[in-house]
């Protein structure tokens, strides 16, 4: 007989987010969660343990895209067991197939199945046209075809070689027809859930339930597990000793995956913090570097363009010098070329006398000493009256005018000079202080000759 099942305190059908749970106060919970990209490997590694065949991952992936047609069943928050549709047709009419539907065995007798396949029947109590569900049992699967006609399930037929890398390859075809889902739309009742016994939440409490009421523990020898002193054969659930071996180590191995993806997991988890903070770290002394030789670079443009400037002033200003010294030079030719002027005895008579009248006007006093070259003395004296009477009718005074015999130099180019009052008012009317007041005056127009129009020049007063 199996154990006692002891009174349960609360039961609760609650339908959240598309989540189907069961819950057993003080028991344990039991709920249906969505399969997902984050737990679709814990799926994997289910089914690896209690199904004989093996699913590729294009199987997985279509798993995940169907969304509501698969689910995952959590005792404790622990994936226990799953189920997997899909839409197909049987008969030629619209029905749902039972992909794959599987339970831990140390877990089956708390219903989980049950649960499983109550969430399959309220699939199709959603869609009315599900006319049939469908799945395929291998025939040596004793248990599972149980458990299936005990929820109304038919045997429809045999497809042989239906499994290739198993044995036997022959499967049956187990159809429930719409008809006898008169009662689908509750899909999970109170009643589903009274004859669930007494479950802790640690794995040793499922295991007592499974080995006896009375096991307290546990030790797994060869060549068979024993219970407080017995061999499993004396269990009443009837499962043999390397049955419960073989699922003892699919658990062993499940509980050993979920912790190595866990932990994988945790390593990923540091090693991607540990890359987000290296790369911020890097990337912040690479704005620093940045930053840095930015501040290089413009120092070395300002350090080039002083440098620039100050060569480009310098040879603006060796251009500027060396025009001055042309012009001084075009001068210093001019001044040496004055002498001629006064050798040209067709014209100097008449420069001269201009000179001298220039001179007399601006004196404009009665008494002027005047100087002249030696050689000049004779043209002087005979080109003085005649500018006397100029002056006179002019100014209306008469100028007395002396000739200093402290002539001017030999190597002067010719001209006058004129001084009154003890010398304190002086005229340079010399050819020589002539050119200077007229080169003066005329340098711009001599540049511009020499060198063109300044571009740059805005003003020409």
């Amino acid at each position: 007989m199996p154990p006692a099942v002891e009174p349960v305190d609360e039961m609760n059908a609650l339908t959240i987010s598309g989540k189907k749970k069961k819950r057993i106060a003080g028991r344990c919970d039991m709920e249906l969660g969505d399969v997902t990209v984050h737990n679709v490997k814990q799926l994997r590694t289910l089914n690896s343990c209690i199904l004989p065949v093996p699913y590729n991952a294009k199987f997985y992936a279509n798993v995940v895209a169907d969304g509501e047609m698969s689910k995952l069943a959590y005792v404790n928050d622990i994936v226990v067991g799953a189920v997997c549709c899909r839409i197909d047709e049987y008969e030629g009419k619209r029905s749902l197939y039972i992909m794959t539907l599987g339970t831990l065995a140390p877990y089956r007798q708390l219903g989980v199945g049950n649960m499983l396949l109550d969430y399959v029947f309220s699939l199709t109590a959603k869609d009315p046209a599900l006319e049939n569900i469908f799945l395929h049992v291998q025939t040596s699967n004793e248990t599972a075809l149980t458990f299936y006609k005990n929820r109304g399930f038919e045997q429809a037929g045999v497809v042989e070689n239906y499994y290739k890398h198993v044995e036997p390859k022959d499967a049956f075809i187990l159809v429930k027809k719409y008809s006898n889902f008169e009662a689908a739309e509750a899909c999970v009742s109170a009643d589903s859930f009274a004859e669930l016994v007494k479950v802790r939440s640690s794995a040793k409490c499922v295991l007592s339930y499974i080995f006896g009421a009375n096991c307290w523990f546990l030790s797994i020898r060869n060549p068979c597990v024993k219970v407080w002193g017995r061999t499993l054969h004396s269990i009443r659930m009837g499962i043999s000793d390397n049955d419960v071996q073989k699922q003892l180590r699919h658990m062993m191995a499940f509980i050993e995956q979920e912790a190595n993806e866990k932990a994988e997991e945790i390593d990923a988890k540091a090693e991607e913090e540990f890359n987000i903070e290296k790369g911020r770290l890097v990337q912040q002394q690479r704005q620093k570097i940045m930053e840095f030789y930015e501040k290089k670079e413009k120092q070395v443009e300002l350090q080039r363009k002083i440098q620039s400037s100050n060569s480009l002033n310098e040879g603006r200003l060796l251009c500027l010098k060396a025009r001055e010294d042309h012009i001084r030079n075009v001068l210093d030719e001019a001044r040496m070329n004055l002498s001629k002027i006064s050798s040209d005895q067709a014209r100097y008579p008449a420069i001269l006398k201009g000179l001298i009248m220039q001179a007399l006007l601006q004196m404009l006093e009665k008494e002027v000493l005047l100087r002249c070259r030696e050689r000049d003395l004779g043209l002087v004296e005979k080109l003085l009256p005649e500018c006397l009477d100029a002056l006179e009718k002019e100014w209306g005074e008469k100028t007395n005018v002396k000739i200093d015999k402290n002539f001017l130099s030999p190597e002067a180019a010719g001209g006058v000079e004129l001084s009154a009052k003890g010398g304190k008012i002086r005229v340079s009317s010399t050819l020589e202080s002539r050119l200077e007041l007229i080169a003066g005056q005329i340098v711009p127009q001599i540049r511009t000759a020499l060198f063109g129009p300044n571009l740059n020049r805005k003003f020409f007063d």
